[in-house]
């Protein structure tokens, strides 16, 4: 039993690195940690490399919830941007992270917002003229719609009742756009269980019931109205502000957009922008027409109050929570958020561009950013490589798809407007008073100078600007339609990537991420979009032919491959998208990584390890698929949701592979190093 267990181990024994060749950094300290984490040296690498790899990690989390290399990093993530909120405010920071950090702490302490909330919510209301429902003389006659709007947008609340506002992206300019109001649907089913939410959230706000109820009513059948005038709706149209006034004069309209559009400059009224469908325009007229101003008033300052309710005391917010239906929330699981959970989503939804800056101010460096750039660089050559080599293409298909190729643009950790010098300081002024602790407040703060930082058009932009959300995504990932490739700056944290760490772990793992990913873009379904994203059939008939032929292998590989304790089996021909790229995927890495080693000279092995650093490269790939699946879910997992299952990533990407059982010293015939490998690319 001990020779058995010894024997496998002594080709590591024999290339067991001279002291000198060790890493001994806390970079590399660390790696050897979490590499010493995963892995079970009890196990045969050349027999079962995935139970090798990962067998640690599940010996630990046995019996609890489900772990992957992903979620680990979620973890990691979801720390940090806590410990960012909750840092001191440094009242030499910029004014924006201040005010986040502000909104974050009195978001934290419910005492303070139980206490204050309805009130400040009251003076407000007064502020914007009062809520009829809670005047005892409200003089209809002085209202006035456009200006309601304008104290809304000044303020810094809901102003998009009856229209959104906001601007659309070109290739090289940004154009303003109005466009219908975006309001959550009401099903006919819901009706009831909406328009008792709105009494019992009016009741907090102190409006008196049952008198108030058919006012109440009146609100409710104006939203259902609007709904449907919404639906009707046909696309945009692009006109000039001068004819849409002509066309449908319900509001001055050139004096409202130059308004609500602050700070941009004052636009001309024979400006072309996007307004919304005739359709739309002429059955809110109707609409308008045939409604009170104090049925008017009464539903914009509505709208404004349920837009304010995760600001407000925690009877409001316990109230959605025990009317989901009423917010065609039909998923809802009943698991109320913590509190750290819910204030830490509000301070990244109130203003994006503030809490992603922040995080790449703390957890990305530059260094970290050129790290990556230098690794994917070269992943990107040898995709080109590959792609002009391989024989799967005719020479028809090979020069579309090297030309899709040469195309692909890279995100690296943010969008690029956010490494910008001073960029904090145009998205807050510092003419803001920040002397408050009270949420509500906070938060109008913040939307208003989210609404000031949106319609500044002077900013140069580009087509993809707007795309904050991506930066605490914590998975990178190829774009069909931009024919872009994202990598998220918290996709390249902690387990994934390091940049004083060796490449062999940076390369197996982020880098086979990304071979992965980029492949997608060319295999049968990539092959329907060309170099810029558009829908195009970019193969030959000839090119789909041996694509057919040669995938052949893989899904039947695939569809035999026993699943350990279940029947279940895959379905090879409804996974080959994914078995194909992650074959293809990690082949590409690793001649990424040969190609590192060609450039910069044979790394450090890591301390305490005996394995070299083709064997590191290896391990660190196989983390990357290591993930539990409780039998409970294997069905939905393989049968519904037509995913791989993890052991067959890593035993059908590196069984094909002629480089995993060289390094390894695998027999040929061995599970993990079979005569007969299957070839696509």
């Amino acid at each position: 039993m001990v020779l058995r267990l010894i024997v496998p181990f002594l080709s590591f024994l024999l290339f067991r690195p001279a002291l000198s060749d060790v890493c001994t950094s806390a970079a590399c300290r660390k790696a050897s940690t979490d590499i010493l984490s995963f892995i079970d040296p009890s196990i045969d690498p050349c027999q079962d490399f995935y139970k090798f790899t990962c067998g640690n990690l599940f010996k630990k989390t046995f019996d609890t919830k489900p772990v992957s290399l992903e979620a680990l990093v979620a973890k990691e993530v979801e720390d940090q941007t806590t410990k960012m909120l909750q840092k001191p405010i440094d009242h030499n920071e910029p004014k924006a992270f201040q005010a986040l950090k502000k909104f974050f702490r009195s978001c934290m302490d419910e005492v303070s917002l139980d206490k204050d909330g309805v009130k400040t919510l009251r003076e407000i209301l007064n502020q914007l003229g009062g809520w009829p429902l809670l005047e005892n003389k409200w003089d209809e006659k002085k209202f006035n719609m456009e200006d309601l709007f304008l104290k809304l947008r000044k303020y810094g609340y809901d102003y998009m009742q009856l229209f959104y506002f906001g601007t659309t992206v070109g290739e090289d300019d940004k154009t303003l756009l109005i466009g219908e109001p975006i309001i959550k649907n009401v099903e006919p089913d819901y009706v009831d269980s909406y328009f008792e939410f709105v009494q019992k959230v009016s009741l907090l706000v102190g409006v008196k019931m049952p008198t108030a109820e058919p006012e109440l009513r009146d609100v409710l059948n104006f939203k259902l109205a609007l709904l449907q005038t919404v639906e009707k709706s046909g696309p945009f149209q692009k006109t000039t502000i001068r004819d849409i006034q002509k066309q449908f004069p319900i509001l001055n309209w050139l004096s409202l957009i130059n308004k609500i559009t602050y700070p941009n400059k004052e636009q001309p009224d024979d400006r072309e922008m996007y307004f919304p469908s005739t359709e739309y325009l002429k059955e809110l007229g109707v609409l308008l027409k045939n409604t009170s101003n104090r049925t008017l008033s009464n539903y914009i300052l509505w709208q404004t109050i349920e837009s304010a309710i995760p600001y407000l005391p925690h009877e409001f917010n316990d109230l959605k929570e025990r009317f989901p239906r009423a917010f065609y929330d039909t998923n809802h699981n009943g698991v109320k958020k913590t509190r750290l959970s819910y204030c830490k989503s509000e301070a990244k939804r109130i203003f994006p561009p503030i809490f992603e800056l922040m995080y790449i101010t703390e957890y990305f460096p530059r260094e970290r950013r050129q790290g990556i750039k230098d690794v994917v660089s070269i992943i990107h050559m040898e995709l080109v490589n590959l792609v002009n080599k391989t024989e799967l293409y005719d020479e028809s298909t090979r020069q579309i798809m090297l030309e899709k190729a040469k195309a692909i643009t890279y995100h690296f950790g943010a969008p690029e407007r956010l490494f910008e010098d001073g960029l904090a300081a145009k998205l807050f002024s510092t003419d803001e008073n920040l002397e408050t602790n009270n949420l509500l407040t906070l938060a109008s703060i913040l939307l208003r100078q989210r609404n000031n930082f949106r319609y500044n058009l002077q900013n140069g932009v580009n087509r993809y600007d707007n795309y904050y959300e991506e930066t605490t995504l914590v998975h990178s990932f190829y774009e069909t339609y931009r024919n872009a490739f994202v990598l998220p700056a918290a996709s390249l944290q902690g387990l994934y990537f390091n940049e004083n760490r060796p490449q062999y772990m940076n390369f197996g793992t982020i880098g086979t991420i990304a071979g992965i990913e980029l492949i997608r873009g060319f295999t049968e379904a990539g092959s329907k979009f060309d170099k810029d994203g558009n829908r195009a059939e970019t193969w030959t008939k000839n090119t789909e032919l041996v694509f057919n032929k040669k995938t052949d292998c893989l899904v039947r590989e695939a569809s035999f491959f026993e699943i350990e304790d279940s029947i279940l089996r895959m379905d090879g021909r409804l996974i080959l998208e994914k078995t194909t790229c992650d074959y293809t995927g990690v082949e590409v890495a690793y001649r990424a990584y040969e190609t590192w080693v060609k450039i910069y000279g044979k790394e450090a092995e890591l301390p305490g390890l005996n394995y070299n650093p083709r064997q590191l490269f290896w391990i660190s790939t196989a983390s990357t698929f290591c993930d539990t699946i409780s039998l409970d879910n294997l069905k939905q997992f393989i049968v519904e949701d037509h995913q791989v299952h993890p052991t067959f990533r890593v035993f059908g990407s590196l069984t094909n592979n002629e480089h995993f059982g060289k390094d390894f010293n695998c027999t040929v015939e061995s599970p993990m190093n079979p005569a007969i490998k299957c070839k696509v690319f």
